[in-house]
């Protein structure tokens, strides 16, 4: 079941500028702020180019099967972006 912060989440995607006055533009939903939001949409838009994305892992051989990985660096919205913090994860065949 959706919150309602989801469900204002959803619909700030799916209609962007037509939602005047649902959310305001300085307010956060989840986490993420909407006028950064609304901007990325309006010019996806306007420049489909920009909605191309691609995320680096980097992968380190732990021992047998086991191996840890690491995202930090990503392409997106026309240039090369770095993660606040780096995000690291373990596996195992």
């Amino acid at each position: 079941m959706l919150s309602t912060l989801d469900t204002t989440a959803e619909r700030a995607y799916r209609y962007g500028p037509r939602l005047r006055g649902l959310v305001t533009m300085t307010e956060e939903i989840n986490g993420v702020p909407c006028d950064k939001m609304f901007g990325a949409i309006a010019k996806t838009r306007e420049n489909g180019e920009l909605a191309q994305f691609r995320f680096s892992a980097k992968n380190d051989w732990v021992e047998g099967t086991a191996s840890q990985s690491s995202i930090y660096e990503w392409y997106g919205m026309g240039g090369d972006h770095e993660h606040v913090q780096e995000f690291t994860f373990k596996a195992d065949h």
